[in-house]
């Protein structure tokens, strides 16, 4: 049992570790509309006549993907749940597919959760290494930005078909690590 509990702490460690999050975050007080629009509201606001204050929207704004573990992929593939499959082109409801370990892992997920923010969860089986039971991947949510490639000097440019996304972004959940 104890070797579980320090398996779970370790994980816990390596789960801060790999997002970035450091423990000792900057304390910021939020008191004013110019603070809170510094961030991505989800289900509150600060309208007036309320400024300067935060309040529930009155209607709630569901994320509009539903994510669907491919087993025998190793993926989970994101699809936009609000298009009208009869007039838009089936790549407008496919949304893009995620690859849930990395190269040299099993990748075998098994169920899907989102949270309140959009992210999807997902559980992976099988692992490669038999002294592990699987693994738990999150994977963020974008929306909006510009889809460009790295020249040569290092500079984005706007292309389609890039590898890279560049802000500003309507909604993100992710961190850019590159």
């Amino acid at each position: 049992m104890l070797a579980k509990k320090a398996g779970v702490l370790f994980l816990i460690s390596l789960m801060v570790l790999f997002t970035g999050q450091s423990a000792l975050a900057e304390l910021v007080d939020y008191t004013t509309d110019e603070d809170f629009d510094q961030g991505t509201l989800v289900d509150v606001n600060h309208d007036p006549p309320n400024n300067n204050q935060l309040q529930l929207d009155t209607t709630e704004t569901p994320v509009a993907f539903v994510n669907v573990a491919a087993t025998g992929r190793g993926t989970i593939v994101r699809i936009d749940a609000n298009a009208d499959t009869e007039e838009d082109e089936v790549y407008e409801v496919f949304m893009g597919e995620y690859r849930t370990a990395p190269e040299g892992f099993n990748a075998r997920p098994s169920r899907t959760s989102v949270d309140s923010l959009g992210n999807v969860w997902t559980a992976n089986r099988d692992e490669i290494f038999k002294e592990q039971e699987g693994s738990v991947v999150k994977i963020g949510i974008v929306i909006g930005g510009t889809r460009v490639s790295i020249d040569a000097s290092g500079e984005a440019i706007e292309d389609d078909d890039g590898d890279y996304l560049q802000g500003p972004f309507d909604y993100n959940t992710c961190t850019d690590r590159d």
